[in-house]
């Protein structure tokens, strides 16, 4: 019996969906949703999902199985400079204070985990509106983790940034 190290989601003619590699090798979680999506998008033409054993394909690539699973989200990087000097002071604050657990401080800047709900983001004292219209419009934006660091991009989406 041979071992299935993973699968792929081709048509009748052999078409990997989504222009996927011949090599590679998906997960099943990552395999099951492609194929739901090929035959939403393509229903006329008959997709199904392959099982890949070992020895099927020279030189695999595998999907690593974290990569599919449901447990992770986005982090947008983003300048310091988008924080004036007094948010810089209170962020480092709350980065030292045991009782906000969602501020991390770094040599270079800070995390700041943020809430599904938006209105959960807007408690955080000593920050300014500014600080606070960038969370919301982070979070808008899909995103459930801020890096604020030194050596990240300015984003102009994002509000005014500061000299430092």
């Amino acid at each position: 019996m041979q071992h299935i190290i993973g699968y792929q989601v081709q048509n009748h003619n052999g078409e990997q969906w989504a222009k996927r590699s011949s090599q590679e090798v998906l997960t099943e979680n990552t395999a099951l949703t492609d194929l739901q999506e090929a035959k939403e998008k393509r229903p006329g033409e008959r997709w199904g999902l392959i099982a890949i054993s070992c020895g099927d394909i020279r030189e695999p690539s595998l999907e690593a199985p974290l990569s599919s699973t449901a447990e992770q989200y986005r982090v947008l990087m983003v300048s310091t400079a988008h924080l004036s000097k007094s948010d810089c002071v209170a962020i480092q604050k709350l980065a030292e204070d045991c009782k906000c657990n969602m501020i991390m401080g770094r040599d270079t800047g800070w995390y700041v985990k943020l809430f599904d709900d938006p209105t959960s983001n807007q408690d955080y004292e000593g920050m300014s509106e500014n600080f606070h219209t960038l969370l919301r419009a982070v979070l808008a934006a899909g995103f459930m983790m801020i890096e604020f660091d030194s050596a990240a991009g300015i984003h102009s989406e994002l509000g005014p940034t500061y000299d430092e």
